[in-house]
C-alpha cells in the first residue's frame, strides 16, 4: 500500500492487531522484520525507514496450516533467513483453530510519537517493550475509593539525558475529571544504541540449550510511576462495566509534553477463596456462566467479524444472561476483548496450545505467547489473565525482572 507522509521527527511504529499466521514487513524496499506466532498483536519500529512524501509499505503473510499429520508453519531459528521454517512448528497453527481467511484479519495502525523521548508500546514482540500498566489496589467499596498506580515505561533516543515526569488524569467517559497526579521528576538516560530495530523478540539462544528462561527484559528503558488515591469511582463488574480514560502524559522539565497516551480501562478487585464461596469481584460472590468460544469468533458467510459486529456479538451474549467466555486454545483478538470490556463479560484469555501436551521448544513457544498476550491485555478489565506474573512448567523456567 502507498501512503503520503512527512518524515517523523519523533518515532513511528506500524502495529498489527491480528495477522493470520505470519507477517513479513518491508518499508521502502528495506526489510523491517517478521512475526510468525499468529496470536498476540505485534508492532515494528519503522522510524528510520520512512521518508518525506510517498512511502511504500509491503506486507507478506503466510497462513499455511496443518493438514492431517503435517504442519506447514514453523518458526525461524534466530540467524536464519526469515521464513525458512527451520525451527519448531507452532502447535496451534491448525485449520480447526483458525479462521478460513488468511492475511491481515485485524486493524493495522501507524503510531506516531512526537518526540524521541516517548512512552513505549505494549508489544513485546517485536519491540521488546511493555508499555504502560494501570492497576488498582486498597479498595474501599463503600466509598468507591482505590489507589490507582500507573507504571509507564519510557525510552529516550534523543542522544542526551532528559528530565521527565508523569502527569496522570483519570477521566470519566463524560469528560469529568475524577483524579489527577504528577510524579516526581526523574532522569531518563539516553539509549546507547538509539533507533535500534529488533527483527524479532525471539532470543538468540533459544535453540542452544534447553530449557531456556522466558525473558521479559526491555533494553534501555526507564520505568516512571505515579500513584493517587481516587474516590467516587464506579468499579468494573459484569453488572457495572464502567470504564475510565486514564490519560498519561510524559512531561519534560520545562513543562513540554513529550508524549501522551490514553488508556481505556476499568478498576476492579478479583479474588478467589474456595472456603468462602469461590470467585469474588469487588468483594461480592460472582457466578460466571457462559460459553466456550473459538477464539476466531467467526460469523457465518463473512468469517472474521469487523469491530462493530464484535460489539453486537457481546450484546447478544449479555442478552442470553451470560457473563463469561472461555476462549478455546488460542488468544482472542483485541476487538472482542474491547467489546467485553464495554459489555461486562469476563473472559479467560489463553495464549496458544492444542489438545496434546508438549515439551522443549514447543512448550517455550506457549510460554512466550502467554507473555506477549498478558502484556498486551493487562489493562483490559474483562481479561482474567492479568495476574502480573507468568505461570510456567518446571520444564521452562521463567523470570520477571
Amino acid at each position: 500500500m502507498n501512503g503520503a507522509a512527512r518524515k517523523p521527527t519523533g518515532k513511528a511504529f506500524i502495529a498489527f492487531e491480528t495477522v493470520r499466521q505470519s507477517v513479513y514487513l518491508w518499508v521502502n524496499g528495506s526489510f523491517v522484520g517478521y512475526y510468525e506466532v499468529g496470536i498476540a498483536p505485534c508492532a515494528f519500529d519503522v522510524t528510520s525507514l520512512l521518508k518525506a512524501g510517498e512511502n511504500l509499505i509491503c506486507v507478506a503473510t503466510d497462513n499455511c496450516a496443518a493438514r492431517g499429520a503435517k504442519i506447514f508453519m514453523h518458526e525461524t531459528i534466530p540467524g536464519h533467513a526469515p521464513g525458512d521454517m527451520s525451527g519448531a512448528a507452532y502447535q496451534w497453527n491448525t485449520a480447526d483453530f483458525n479462521e478460513v481467511q488468511g492475511g491481515l484479519v485485524g486493524n493495522v495502525t501507524l503510531v506516531l510519537k512526537p518526540s524521541k523521548t516517548y512512552l513505549t508500546l505494549p508489544y513485546y514482540n517485536n519491540l521488546k517493550t511493555v508499555g504502560t500498566y494501570v492497576s488498582a489496589k486498597d479498595f474501599d467499596f463503600a466509598k468507591g475509593a482505590a489507589t490507582i498506580k500507573v507504571r509507564a515505561e519510557v525510552r529516550n533516543e534523543t542522544g542526551k539525558a532528559v528530565n521527565a515526569r508523569l502527569k496522570v488524569e483519570i477521566i470519566e467517559p463524560r469528560n469529568t475529571l475524577k483524579s489527577s497526579v504528577s510524579s516526581v521528576c526523574s532522569v531518563v538516560e539516553q539509549v546507547k544504541d538509539a533507533g535500534k530495530v529488533f527483527m524479532t523478540a525471539l532470543e538468540n539462544d533459544v535453540y542452544e540449550n534447553a530449557p531456556q528462561p522466558t525473558r521479559v527484559v526491555s533494553p534501555e528503558t526507564v520505568a516512571l510511576e505515579a500513584t493517587c488515591r481516587a474516590t467516587g469511582l464506579t468499579f468494573w463488574s459484569p453488572e457495572t462495566p464502567h470504564l475510565y480514560d486514564v490519560k498519561v502524559s510524559l512531561v519534560g522539565e520545562d513543562g513540554t509534553v513529550l508524549d501522551t497516551e490514553t488508556i481505556r480501562t476499568g478498576f476492579r478487585e478479583v479474588t478467589y477463596d474456595a472456603m468462602s464461596g469461590g470467585r469474588k469481584i469487588n468483594g461480592k460472590n460472582t457466578w460466571l456462566t457462559g460459553y466456550a468460544q473459538r477464539a476466531t469468533d467467526e460469523w457465518a458467510a463473512i468469517g472474521v467479524a469487523p469491530d462493530w459486529l464484535q460489539d453486537y456479538d457481546a450484546a447478544l451474549i449479555r442478552r442470553s444472561n451470560a457473563n463469561f467466555v472461555r476462549w478455546m486454545h488460542v488468544a482472542p483478538k483485541p476487538a472482542p476483548v474491547r467489546a467485553f470490556d464495554k459489555f461486562g463479560i469476563v473472559n479467560a484469555a489463553p495464549a496458544g496450545d492444542k489438545e496434546g501436551d508438549v515439551s522443549g521448544r514447543a512448550w517455550a513457544q506457549r510460554v512466550e505467547a502467554m507473555r506477549d498476550t498478558m502484556i498486551y491485555f493487562r489493562n483490559s478489565p474483562s481479561c482474567s489473565s492479568d495476574t502480573g506474573a507468568i505461570r510456567s512448567s518446571p520444564r521452562t523456567p521463567t523470570y520477571i525482572p
